[in-house]
């Protein structure tokens, strides 16, 4: 499954949308977005996550402590953002 945010697709704002990491990294935050993205676009309990996404508890308490946070928030304005940007191909 590849990633809600690609590289360079949010610009640099996709690094400041994330928080700072205090203690051991889980991994690639956007494939960690990707993947709460995917549990709750499908109505999945977090148990019911595929295998490979990691332990189903570590996804909750992420997707938790970024709601917490207004991590969410902060992506869907800066998506909402970049679609009101008009694009110029010149």
């Amino acid at each position: 499954m590849a990633p809600v945010l690609a590289d360079g697709e949010a610009g640099g704002a996709a690094i400041a949308v994330f928080p700072q990491i205090h203690g051991k990294p889980y991994g690639d935050d956007r494939r960690l977005s990707s993947e709460i993205s995917f549990v709750n676009r499908n109505g999945l309990r977090w148990r019911d996550a595929p295998r490979e996404y990691g332990p189903h508890k570590t996804l909750c308490n992420r997707w938790k402590r970024w709601g917490e946070m207004g991590v969410f928030t902060r992506m869907m304005e800066g998506l909402r953002a970049e679609s009101r940007t008009p694009n110029r191909h010149d």
